[in-house]
């Protein structure tokens, strides 16, 4: 769908979802698809996006933000929003529309929460999502270290991607706002612009149920135990693992107690190791899960946290959104402590 053609079906469209009749419309649309229309006594800045993308989604917010005047609400406009989209728009404070007939709008006199609408625009053929397996290493690497400048051969050796991969998924980041790139002599460079948009993004997207999961019990006094035990074990038959999830969490900073162990495996556990466990397979009551990532990446960036292999931060922190218990506590936590990156944007413009 072109831009033209997405703002015409805008004009209907906005009253059949809010019940609300567009009172004024400016068309100011360019390059941006920006127009502004007035309805229920409130002014909406809006943008379109043909696709509701990471990376489209990432790029709308940013000059949404920037470029909105006060008084006046921005609203994103797209086909159809995606779960993961919703969430970015949630983070950022952004309303939204689709075509599809769903809406969260938060415009003081007016409050709208539609969803459960079926996407009327599939398309097949979908571009990989930017944070697929392999493309979430870039970010697990660039989130590591916010304030360096990559060299892309430096990008590619910490990532074990090639520079052609790189080469096509780079410019996706850049055009979401959360990289900037430039040539220096031969040499393309990376640096993260929005590290905060950018862990959003991954954390929205993210899927822990796309690994494999074996979910049981062992048995241990507390999760704490469990875990130093079982690394203990499987450091003894080199078997290479580290902590995520709420044990990971702990390891990085000691907020609240668990019970859940949750350990990546590198390869699938045999039925020999499982025994040498003491682990039970059964999710009810499960408070152990044996992970295999989707793409070995997770395990870049492990360190030994009292004497226990843990995976990074950012990994322990998109982990965490699959996790139960007090997760979603541990999650803030974490982030505020070790992922409370300053506005580096205003702070390199400085």
């Amino acid at each position: 769908m072109d831009e033209k053609t997405g703002l015409s079906l805008l004009r209907n469209e906005f009253q059949n979802t809010t019940g609300i009749a567009i009172e004024e419309w400016h068309d100011k649309s360019g390059r941006d698809s920006y127009v502004s229309l007035r309805a229920g006594g409130v002014c909406f800045a809006v943008q379109f996006k043909a696709m509701a993308s990471t990376e489209q989604i990432g790029s709308a917010l940013g000059r949404l933000s920037a470029s909105s005047a006060p008084q006046v609400v921005p609203l994103l406009v797209v086909p159809y929003m995606g779960e993961a989209g919703r969430a970015l728009c949630r983070v950022s404070g952004i309303s939204w529309l689709d075509l599809s007939g769903n809406a969260e709008i938060d415009a003081l006199p007016i409050r709208i929460r539609i969803l459960g609408m079926p996407n009327r625009y599939k398309r097949s053929g979908r571009p990989e999502s930017l944070f697929a397996s392999r493309g979430a290493r870039a970010a697990r690497v660039l989130l590591t270290d916010v304030d360096r400048v990559w060299q892309q051969t430096e990008l590619a050796a910490a990532t074990g991607l090639s520079a052609g991969y790189l080469s096509r998924i780079m410019p996706r980041y850049q055009e979401a706002g959360f990289i900037e790139c430039w040539n220096e002599g031969r040499s393309l460079r990376y640096r993260v612009t929005n590290p905060k948009a950018l862990l959003d993004a991954w954390y929205a997207a993210y899927d822990f149920n796309n690994h494999t999961i074996l979910r049981g019990h062992v048995a241990a006094r507390s999760g704490l135990e469990s875990l130093k035990e079982l690394s203990s074990a499987l450091a003894c038959r080199d078997v290479k693992h580290a902590a995520t999830g709420l044990a990971g969490a702990w390891l990085w900073e000691p907020f609240a107690a668990f019970r859940t162990v949750t350990i990546y495996l590198a390869t699938l556990p045999s039925p020999e190791l499982l025994a040498a466990l003491g682990f039970h397979e059964g999710a009810r009551g499960s408070n152990t899960w044996l992970v295999v990532p989707d793409d070995e990446g997770v395990f870049t960036g492990v360190e030994e946290r009292d004497g226990v292999p843990c995976v990074s931060a950012v990994q322990v922190y998109v982990d965490l959104k699959a996790q139960p218990e007090r997760a979603a506590e541990a999650g803030e936590e974490l982030r505020r402590v070790h992922l409370a990156w300053p506005d580096l944007t205003q702070e390199r413009a400085a």
